[in-house]
């Protein structure tokens, strides 16, 4: 037992660092600040027809073709009118740098491992393998989200239809 209790307290404490925080839908959300490139305003978005639904198409971010997904639409929550505060994070994965349309960007906050909680099992037909910890901060309860995990194969296939090298 000491041995998976030994291993839940090196995952925190690897988890342990700075996060960017955001809100979709209301619900807090953090990423690691290595993987996010930078936060842009909502901008014109060329849609490309045949892909998936949570992909809103690609934007021109200074000469470079970003491809851009909707967080709201692909945790399948209600799409609703843009907030003043939307925005896109601009995230690096592996090989590939991709924006994600958030409601709003709320901190970049330091999260220490004695505020980590592993992810709950939540069931064969969970689809929300890209958490990698909950946090507790501050009476306030955040997913940690790796954006490495927070595609699937079929996403990936996706965006390889956009013409970008996607491996994750």
């Amino acid at each position: 037992m000491a041995k998976i209790e030994d291993h839940e307290t090196d995952q925190e404490h690897q988890l342990a660092g700075k996060y960017l925080t955001f809100l979709v839908a209301d619900e807090e959300y953090a990423l690691p600040i290595l993987q996010v490139q930078e936060i842009v305003g909502l901008m014109p978005i060329t849609p490309v027809p045949g892909t998936s639904n949570f992909i809103q198409g690609v934007i021109n971010l200074r000469g470079k073709i970003v491809p851009v997904a909707d967080m709201r639409s692909k945790f399948n929550i209600d799409l609703d009118a843009e907030r003043p505060e939307s925005c896109i994070i601009v995230t690096q994965a592996d090989d590939i740098e991709l924006g994600l349309i958030v409601d709003s960007v709320s901190d970049v906050t330091r999260i220490m491992s004695e505020d980590l909680d592993s992810v709950p099992d939540f069931g064969v037909d969970s689809t929300a393998d890209y958490l990698i910890g909950i946090a507790q901060c501050n009476g306030q309860v955040r997913l940690l989200i790796d954006v490495n995990r927070l595609f699937d194969s079929e996403d990936m296939e996706a965006y390889h239809s956009l013409g970008v090298d996607a491996t994750f």
